[in-house]
C-alpha cells in the first residue's frame, strides 16, 4: 500500500504526496497486527476519514464564512463533532479496536 501511494505520488507529481504516503503508512502500521481483521479495519478507517474530510470541507467552505459570532461557530462545529463522537463510541466499533 505504501509503495502504491509512493508510485501515485511520483506519477501524478503531486506536491503534497508525502501526506498521502504518511496516511498510507499509518493505516498499514496500525492494522498490521490484526491479521484477518485488517481489511475491515482499513476500509472502516478510509470510510471514516473520507466522511470526516467531506464534512470538514462543507463546514469550512460553506458554513463558516457566513458566521460572525463565536456561538454560531460553536454550533456549526458541534453539529459535526457531537454526532461523530457519538458514532465512534458505539459498541459496533469495538471489534475493530481489539
Amino acid at each position: 500500500m505504501i509503495g502504491v501511494a509512493e508510485l501515485f505520488w511520483i506519477v501524478t507529481e503531486w506536491p503534497s504526496g508525502a501526506t498521502a504516503v504518511t496516511w498510507a503508512a499509518i493505516v498499514v502500521i496500525v492494522n498490521a497486527p490484526r491479521a484477518e481483521q485488517a481489511y475491515a479495519a482499513a476500509v472502516s478507517f478510509v470510510v471514516g476519514t473520507s466522511l470526516a474530510a467531506a464534512l470538514a470541507g462543507i463546514i469550512a467552505f460553506a458554513v463558516l464564512p457566513n458566521l460572525e459570532t463565536f456561538a454560531a461557530f460553536s454550533l456549526a462545529i458541534g453539529l459535526v463533532l457531537v454526532p461523530a463522537g457519538a458514532g465512534m463510541a458505539q459498541p459496533w466499533q469495538r471489534y475493530l479496536l481489539r
